[in-house]
């Protein structure tokens, strides 16, 4: 048989193999769950870089949008401001107007209350010479 030291050195081998075949398994387990952890974290980076793109794509189209907005919104307020001023000026032109027809409107009145005094004079003049006492009319046939 074998020596006491031969024994002994086998069974110390035995038990560092199976120490570090133990330790070669824990090694592996180690190393697979790192390796799906790479995985996991590839496919996010993938994930992310792919909404990085979207959201990129995304922030283009809405700022290309909010440029012909802004050039839109311009437009309408410079239209707005031509149509403001369109109106202020149709209404002054209306002030004026008004404020001239108002005038002719005063004078024609003015010149009309005359006329209308003056026949009312001639009315009240016709009215005394036709009633004033002892007054003839003559006939038709007769002459004065």
């Amino acid at each position: 048989m074998s020596s006491p030291v031969k024994s002994e050195s086998l069974k110390d081998a035995e038990a560092r193999v199976r120490a570090l075949t133990r330790e070669v398994g824990t090694l592996r387990e180690d190393l697979r769950r790192e390796a799906k952890k790479r995985e996991r974290a590839v496919i996010q980076s993938q994930e992310q870089e792919a909404t990085r793109k979207l959201l990129e794509s995304k922030a283009t189209e809405l700022s290309y949008s909010n440029k012909k907005l802004a050039a839109e919104l311009e437009g309408v307020q410079d239209a707005a401001r031509a149509a403001a001023d369109r109106d202020r000026r149709a209404l002054r032109s209306l002030r004026e107007g008004l404020a001239l027809v108002e005038t002719e409107v005063e004078a024609r009145m003015k010149k009309g209350s005359v006329h209308v005094n003056a026949m009312f004079k001639q009315l009240q003049q016709l009215k005394y010479v036709l009633f004033q006492p002892g007054l003839i009319i003559p006939d038709e046939g007769e002459r004065v």
